[in-house]
């Protein structure tokens, strides 16, 4: 029988609050992000204001107060404009200027107006014309003709006859393959429009129109032995094949202007010691307006003026001292990095050690779901390259002195060693084991394959290369 009845409990949680998990929200955020999040604070948030605002807006009485503690010779201060994200050249000239006009914006031709543009220029006939501009009009965005000669010569109400012949002229633009109907027909194209062997030709369009099943399904051997031909034909055929590309149209397709990565540290190599420094030039700076804070300290108004300042000034603090956290914070990691991995930067790829979150937890003190935060999607610009910071933290194997060897180290390493082998005879992971055991890393062949594997290599047999005999 149930029992109803009201009792007292002690407890103790963690309650995330607002404010603590904006914190920790900033702290994942990647910096193309948080500077969207602190662009539109600027907007909600009358207290916040960028430094970049233009000085006639600001209220000169309630900046005289600032002005009067922060005594700065100005000339000197701008003179060295490197704090701003700016950099002069020999001349005095800034590198880095703020454009005053928005770029302009980019027009990319689409394949329809490519096709259409090598069409205009192809045919001279009216008719062929406005059916070849049908057959365009009906690819889909991997260049292939879903539509049917008939569908076609009754939409533009001819025959299939010119129909057939509009097609051929469109299947013979740029690229090659584009208004195929098949898979089939889209590899045809391509190799009769490729500069190759006669003999070597033939063999590809005949595994192509009558054992393109088999080419995925077989290895090499069998496939050799159904077409009764040479292993090393046969290998010739398949990589010609395979070099083919199945969606012709799709590297015409506009896409978004990339997206460039920008860096939130810089690690500089100075007379032989490596120097962490902050990209404070990514984001904008922010401060107080002066005039709502002083409102929102003192009083001055209404009631619920007051109040609403009040608010939107605890508000700002948080978010500048929750960024202020979250620059430490990468910072703090980003030395632990380059202490630890100060071979990597000396070395390369093959000198990284193993070197997990909780290792860079211990050091600062702080639990590793904050490295792991902080780490991910944040970007260090290197002497070796750009790296996401989640790059440096891999697990390894100890080698026969003792000293941890990291998993992207031994990637390196195989790959050396199968770029060293004879193609005719490549090594087995067996082979790659003990090779990379008389260099002291001792790893078993079962993760020999795992990291071959996860770089994209295939196996022995897959790499294996047969002698062509014509």
């Amino acid at each position: 029988m149930l029992d109803y009845r009201m009792q007292q409990r002690q407890l103790q949680k963690l309650v995330l609050t607002p404010k603590l998990r904006q914190s920790i929200n900033i702290l994942q955020m990647p910096t193309t992000e948080l500077c969207a999040f602190i662009n539109q604070q600027l907007v909600e948030n009358p207290i916040l204001e960028s430094d970049s605002s233009d000085i006639d807006e600001r209220d000169p009485a309630a900046e005289q107060e600032v002005e009067d503690r922060h005594d700065i010779d100005w000339h000197e201060y701008f003179a060295d404009c490197s704090d701003l994200g700016y950099v002069r050249d020999s001349r005095g000239i800034n590198i880095d200027e703020e454009r005053i006009f928005e770029p302009p914006v980019r027009w990319t031709p689409t394949l329809y107006d490519q096709l259409i543009s090598q069409l205009c220029t192809t045919v001279l006939d009216p008719t062929i014309a406005r059916i070849g501009q049908c057959i365009i009009a009906s690819l889909d965005r991997d260049g292939y003709l879903r539509s049917t000669v008939e569908e076609i010569a009754h939409a533009c109400s001819t025959d299939t006859k010119l129909v057939r012949k509009a097609l051929e002229i469109v299947q013979g633009l740029e690229p090659a393959g584009v208004a195929s109907r098949d898979l089939k027909e889209c590899l045809a194209i391509q190799l009769k429009r490729r500069d190759m062997d006669a003999d070597l030709r033939r063999l590809c369009i005949r595994i192509v129109t009558r054992h393109l099943k088999d080419l995925a399904s077989m290895t090499t051997n069998q496939l050799a032995k159904v077409l009764r031909v040479d292993l090393g034909s046969c290998q010739l055929a398949v990589d010609a094949i395979r070099s083919l590309n199945p969606r012709p149209a799709l590297t015409l397709d506009p896409v978004a202007d990339v997206a460039y990565v920008i860096p939130d540290v810089i690690v500089k190599e100075v007379d032989g010691d490596f120097v962490v420094v902050m990209n404070d030039s990514a984001m904008p700076r922010l401060r107080f307006n002066a005039a709502y804070a002083r409102l929102a300290r003192n009083g001055g108004g209404d009631v619920h003026t007051t109040k609403y300042l009040k608010e939107h000034l605890e508000s700002a603090i948080w978010l500048v001292k929750s960024i202020e956290q979250r620059r430490n914070t990468i910072y703090r990691i980003t030395e632990r990095i380059v202490c630890r991995q100060r071979d990597f930067f000396v070395s390369g790829t093959k000198a990284l050690k193993p070197m997990t979150l909780r290792d860079v937890a211990d050091d600062l003190g702080i639990h590793e779901s904050t490295v792991s935060r902080a780490s991910a999607g944040k970007y260090v610009q290197t002497p070796r390259g750009t790296y996401e910071l989640s790059f440096f933290f891999h697990s390894g194997v100890q080698s026969v002195a003792g000293e941890g060897v990291s998993s992207e180290a031994i990637k390196r390493l195989i790959s050396e060693i199968i770029e060293a082998e004879d193609p005719r005879n490549p090594l087995s992971d067996l082979a790659i084991t003990k090779k990379l055991q008389s260099q002291g890393i001792m790893v078993s062949r079962r993760t020999v394959a795992k990291y071959r594997e996860s770089v994209g290599i295939p196996s022995s047999m897959g790499r294996r290369r047969y002698v062509h005999r014509p």
